[in-house]
């Protein structure tokens, strides 16, 4: 199964997040610039939430997506507000084609004053278990 991390990240909270779950699934993370090599089986793709909305880079990103490089996607995302909306609101961009895997995770993010110091270690072992439980159910052992 090809799996890839694709983020983008303003502050770098994201960021670490991208990198916990790509650690958990045995690859490297990327930013949404850089192109698929090969089709995808599963991507995880992530972003913050600013003034509201996903950056629209990653509505850009996703609107460009297709069935034909990516038969699944996972979404994580970090913002400050405990529910933000994210995996929504991109789903609304991505292709008929595209399975959406559910449940998203979401790691609360610092802004300004608010969440300082995370994501925290535990908020990234959370995202490692997201990516190990997404990936078991697409492709049990056997």
């Amino acid at each position: 199964m090809n799996i890839e991390v694709r983020f983008f990240s303003r502050g770098g909270h994201t960021k670490k997040v991208a990198e916990a779950i790509a650690e958990a699934a045995g690859v490297a993370p990327e930013a949404i610039t850089v192109p698929f090599s090969k089709p995808v089986d599963l991507l995880f793709l992530g972003g913050g939430i600013y003034a509201g909305k996903p950056a629209s880079e990653v509505l850009e990103y996703a609107k460009a997506l297709s069935g034909g490089n990516v038969k699944r996607v996972a979404f994580f995302s970090t913002s400050m507000s405990p529910t933000n909306g994210f995996a929504a609101q991109v789903e609304e961009n991505i292709a008929n084609d595209i399975e959406v895997i559910e449940p998203a995770f979401h790691c609360p993010g610092q802004f300004l004053f608010f969440n300082r110091k995370r994501p925290k270690e535990e908020d990234l072992s959370k995202a490692k278990d997201f990516a190990a439980k997404t990936i078991h159910k697409l492709h049990p052992p056997t």
